[in-house]
């Protein structure tokens, strides 16, 4: 499935702060200024209307089981800041 087909925005979503439509979590999103990529597994709504998207970047077999292969550890990021990537959707059971 892809990301946006179903979910319907929470209350609020797309008019807080102006901003636009929040991101949805399961979907893949890029930072438009690092270039970072990651899924979006958390998110923050702050009260003055600001949000935030925390992305998990994709881990690879050699990171997670070889030492020497630092792993890429989810960094917060703006939600105005992120672009939605054309791949399916994440869902974890």
């Amino acid at each position: 499935m892809r990301c946006g087909q179903h979910a319907p925005p929470i209350s609020g979503d797309d008019t807080m702060a102006g901003k636009g439509a929040l991101t949805e979590l399961g979907c893949w999103y890029v930072d438009l200024i690092t270039g970072f990529r990651g899924i979006a597994t958390a998110k923050a709504i702050h009260i003055e209307g600001r949000s935030q998207t925390q992305l998990t970047p994709r881990s690879t077999p050699k990171s997670r089981f070889d030492a020497s292969t630092p792993s890429v550890p989810a960094e917060w990021f703006e939600d105005g800041r992120l672009a939605r990537l054309p791949m399916g959707k994440i869902t974890i059971i």
